[in-house]
Order: C-alpha cells, then sequence, then structure tokens
C-alpha cells in the first residue's frame, strides 16, 4: 500500500511554487537588471520625466524672485562689453537700496574689465555686504575655471556649472562639489580650482 503523497499525477506544492514564482520572478529580476544597467530604457524614462514635468499645471510668476538681465540693448546703450566692474558695482549698490534678501551675481568677475577704480569699487561693493552671492566655474583637467568676483569672501561663493544629461537637457544641479585640480603648471588658483579649499 503507497502513502497518500505519492500521486505521480499530480505536481508537488514546492516544486509547483519554484516552478511557477521563483523561476519566472528570479529570470524577470535579472533580465530588469540587465536592461537598466545597458541603460536601454534610459531614453524612454527621461522622455516620460519631461513629458510629465510640460503636463504640471503652471505654479504662475514667482513676484519673490527678480531677474535683471543684461541684452544687446545695454550692451549698446552702455557701448562697453563686457560691462565693466563699476557698471556692475552700480548695479549692485542701486539693487541694495531695496534691501534684498540675497543678490546673486552669476557674470564672471574673473578678469577685470575697465580701469582700476571700478574694480576697487566692485571689491569693495561685494565685500561690503553680507547679501552678494558670487559664482565661480570649477576647474577640469582641460580647464583652469573661473574665480569668484573679488571680494567675495568663501562662504558666499556659489557655482555656475551645470551638468547636462547625454541629451543636452539639464535636468539637475550639483550642491556640493570638490574641483579637481587645474591643468598642469597652472599658476593662478583660486577658491574653485583648490581642492584644498
Amino acid at each position: 500500500m503507497g502513502s497518500s503523497n505519492s500521486n505521480p499525477g499530480k505536481p508537488r506544492p514546492l516544486r509547483r511554487f519554484f516552478g511557477n514564482v521563483m523561476l519566472p520572478s528570479v529570470a524577470l529580476g535579472i533580465a530588469v537588471i540587465v536592461i537598466r544597467q545597458l541603460g536601454i530604457l534610459e531614453s524612454f524614462e527621461l522622455g516620460a520625466y519631461d513629458r510629465f514635468i510640460r503636463w504640471r499645471p503652471s505654479e504662475g510668476i514667482d513676484d519673490r524672485f527678480l531677474v535683471v538681465g543684461v541684452d544687446e540693448t545695454d550692451i549698446q546703450t552702455l557701448d562697453e562689453y563686457p560691462l565693466h566692474d563699476d557698471t556692475i558695482a552700480d548695479l549692485l549698490a542701486e539693487l541694495q537700496s531695496y534691501n534684498p534678501r540675497v543678490i546673486a551675481l552669476d557674470i564672471a568677475r574673473d578678469v577685470p574689465q575697465g580701469d582700476e577704480a571700478g574694480r576697487d569699487r566692485l571689491r569693495e561693493t561685494v565685500a561690503g555686504s553680507d547679501r552678494i552671492i558670487t559664482v565661480c566655474l570649477l576647474s577640469s583637467e582641460r580647464s583652469p575655471g573661473a574665480a569668484p568676483a573679488p571680494g567675495t569672501p568663501n562662504d558666499r561663493v556659489g557655482f555656475a556649472d551645470f551638468h547636462q544629461d547625454p541629451s543636452g537637457v539639464v535636468r539637475r544641479t550639483i550642491l556640493a562639489s570638490i574641483p579637481p585640480p587645474p591643468p598642469a603648471n597652472w599658476p593662478r588658483l583660486h577658491f574653485c580650482n583648490n581642492a584644498q579649499q
């Protein structure tokens, strides 16, 4: 007399579980990992992400921010390109008169523009305010980067480097970074190309 569990026509529950659940799950998991590592679906994912961002309802204009731009009309009116340090100092002084919480200067000022008196005024204006933040460009193996405006304390320097995805779109930004060393024998070290700072 045989046992009641030895029915040859009926698969065992454990074998059925491994055959119907575990094996397909493991195979599917490995396939997803391989596809993800190869980046096959990345363009589809980013395209869907971009579409969802465009479909969001408009949040309207945030009136807490003021963006002051420089265009060709300004350059022709002032008859200077790039803008002189004295002109930037005048602009910063005018903006400070409105008592803003912060002023971010996103114009490179690593090379003096105009006369030395204008450079000194810019240095004094930036150093004399705790609300002005200036930017620099981080160094790379091929580029020495660009220093922040003169007079900017290290704790008020941001960087204007934007990481582009392979498709050439900026979808993210860097919050903190240590600059790689600049090209060999580069004599001018500054905050954004000196990894020691």
